[in-house]
């Protein structure tokens, strides 16, 4: 729920989160819509990108993401994915619990956003 997630976020109701303009996904992302994953956290243009992930991606044996594309699917064990983001954004990226309404912080925003629980 976008509302939610703003709301925990502390964005402002009047400017809520909403999917990325195509802009975005053309000159930041570097991805069409629908290829968007994991992965694209490695380009440079998204230096200033946060990625807040399910904390359930780590109960799972595999997570499932289209490598840039959306005709192969890679799957990874969620220490494999971790690694990856730790090496490809380092402090830019945190598993959440989506269900809370507990407030967060945006992962490097100094605040309670954090790498995955050990």
């Amino acid at each position: 729920d976008n509302k939610v997630l703003s709301t925990r976020l502390g964005i402002k109701a009047s400017a809520p989160l909403r999917f990325a303009a195509d802009d975005i996904f053309d000159n930041v992302l570097q991805i069409p819509k629908g290829s968007v994953n994991p992965f694209v956290m490695a380009q440079a243009s998204c230096a200033e990108v946060s990625l807040l992930l399910d904390q359930k991606f780590l109960e799972c044996e595999r997570v499932l993401f289209h490598p840039m594309q959306s005709d192969f699917t890679t799957a990874l064990s969620p220490d494999q994915l971790t690694a990856f983001l730790e090496k490809a954004s380092p402090g830019r990226y945190s598993y959440v619990d989506l269900t809370s309404a507990e407030p967060l912080a945006l992962p490097g925003s100094g605040g309670a956003g954090a790498a995955p629980p050990k």
